[in-house]
């Protein structure tokens, strides 16, 4: 749920949301239902940092940026059911009471509890020093950082616990402020472990789960101190509170699953008890607590929903080995990658399935970018295209060889196990497509082989580049989009038509609008 302080770069949409639009795409592909709800994070705290930077109001950067955010998914052809803006009218009111009535959920059923938390507060700004407003080191590995969470060792901390703590607003006079705040207290540790285990977390990831439990016990964090979010009352205390964002992520996914159950008339939330859907979610290694602990805890404490079934991590994506940065500009932007230059949705989106950092920090080098878009998709992928369209136009087409319908049925199975959970493997998936490709390379074409080798690619190259293989599979005949059990269907083929040019070659000045200034100083020189 990305905080709309900014746009969506290549840093944030090759993780989560690349990876959800290509498993949703397999599995509608295979012939299953796929839904995909997600909305922005409004009410994180440095939506007033970014309206201190910028003087504008908080709810006008959050419906700017949801609107922008929405651009940049688009442009890379992200499809999805819903992106909430939790503060558009449509869902405001109605946001805001179900996360008051799930956390009363949990205070009535005796698993939280109320914990006494340290505050440095600003007389002087009325602002308590946490969140977006805290800087300092952090309490596990030492690592200069901020708010209520690490980004080198992916822990979560008390602003209380972090190491030297400064106000980012500078050196005003602060007082201390004793109060308390409302915890999650985890008493099914055990069976959380389990549940994580069962998904095939990666070991780095359940090392920081394990770790949190190690330096903060079972409790959980429900409430931070502030005005800026969904309001919340604590018994005894002076000051406001409200439902720290981070926690609520999992709040956030039972709320998607409000709207899906309404939008597809089902009988339950599908994070109920007894619901049958297969939930997924995925997110950024920042984001290892509030989904692993709090999410997977949040769900077993309270006996009404279920854990989400499969949480797929990623690590962070770098530009040109800097991490991408919202705040120093660092950044390729995904609507501004597709729509100020040539390249199309299709190869950044393979180049990034490719670069995925779903096992490692993956990086996003311009040069090597520009090569893979000429070499692997300008000459080899495009002229491959050309060619078996080229052999099939105006021909008539028989049945496929039992070699090439065995070796695509082969490739499927491999391709749909990558990207199936536990085990997601978004890398890899395109290993499969790519063995095509050199099949295709090396084929003779004649009528019959390029028209099931185009087919093949179609449903191979679906979920990764689907506009291209969309624009294919209508080409061929069919209606919609490739779907397996359609392939041996008998179609007519159109005829005289000119095969589109997906992939352009590119060069630096073709890209050079959508690229930061920050890759033009000395330092990148």
């Amino acid at each position: 749920m990305p905080t709309p302080n900014g746009g969506l770069h290549l840093g944030h949409l090759s993780g989560p949301y690349l990876k959800m639009d290509v498993l949703a795409r397999a599995q509608r592909r295979n012939g299953s239902e796929a839904a995909m709800f997600f909305g922005s994070d409004g009410y994180e705290s440095y939506m007033n940092l970014k309206s201190w930077q910028t003087g504008k109001e908080v709810t006008t950067l959050c419906n700017e940026y949801h609107e922008r955010m929405r651009s940049d998914l688009d442009a890379l052809n992200i499809a999805y059911d819903a992106f909430i803006n939790p503060l558009d009218t449509a869902y405001h009111e109605d946001f805001k009471t179900f996360f008051t009535t799930v956390t009363g959920e949990l205070v009535d059923k005796g698993v939280t509890a109320p914990r006494p938390e340290k505050y440095l507060y600003s007389k002087e700004d009325d602002c308590f020093v946490a969140g977006c407003w805290i800087l300092g080191n952090c309490p596990v590995c030492g690592s200069a950082t901020g708010s209520y969470q690490c980004e080198d060792c992916g822990t979560q901390y008390r602003p209380m616990d972090l190491i030297s703590p400064t106000f980012r607003k500078g050196d005003h006079p602060l007082s201390s402020i004793d109060d308390r705040e409302l915890y999650l207290v985890i008493s099914k540790k055990e069976e959380l472990l389990k549940h994580l285990e069962t998904m095939k977390i990666g070991a780095e990831f359940m090392e920081i789960a394990t770790s949190y439990f190690n330096h903060q016990g079972r409790y959980v964090r429900i409430t931070n101190p502030g005005k800026w979010g969904i309001p919340w009352s604590m018994e005894n205390s002076g000051i406001p509170h409200v439902l720290f964002t981070y926690t609520s992520l999992y709040f956030y996914s039972l709320y998607c699953g409000e709207l899906y159950k309404k939008k597809y008339n089902a009988a339950v939330n599908p994070f109920d008890i007894d619901a049958d859907v297969i939930t997924v979610a995925s997110f950024g290694i920042d984001c290892t607590i509030p989904y692993l602990v709090a999410g997977v805890g949040l769900a077993l404490e309270s006996g009404t929903y279920r854990p989400i079934d499969f949480l797929l991590p990623n690590h962070f994506f770098t530009l040109e080995n800097s991490k991408f940065s919202t705040s120093r500009g660092h950044a390729i932007w995904g609507n501004d990658i597709i729509n100020k230059t040539p390249v199309s949705s299709d190869a950044i989106r393979y180049f990034l399935v490719w670069k995925n950092p779903e096992n490692e920090m993956g990086d996003f080098n311009v040069e090597e970018f520009i090569h893979f878009v000429n070499d692997e998709l300008g000459d080899q992928l495009q002229s491959v295209l050309t060619r078996a369209w080229t052999a099939l136009n105006g021909q008539p087409v028989g049945s496929i060889s039992e070699g090439l319908a065995e070796k695509l049925e082969g490739l499927l199975v491999e391709q749909n196990d990558y990207l199936t959970p536990p085990g997601f493997q978004l890398k890899n998936s395109s290993l499969p497509l790519k063995e095509w490709i050199s099949i295709g390379s090396g084929l003779s074409f004649d009528a019959d082989p390029a028209y099931w080798w185009l087919k093949g690619f179609s449903l191979l190259a679906f979920p990764i580049m689907p506009g291209c293989a969309i624009s294919l599979w209508n080409l061929l005949g069919h209606k919609g989009n490739p779907v397996e059990k359609d392939y041996f269907l008998p179609t007519p083929v159109q005829v005289e038509t000119m095969l589109p040019l997906y992939f352009k070659k590119i060069s630096f000045e073709d890209i050079k609008p959508a690229l930061p200034a920050t890759l033009f100083t000395n330092e990148y020189k």
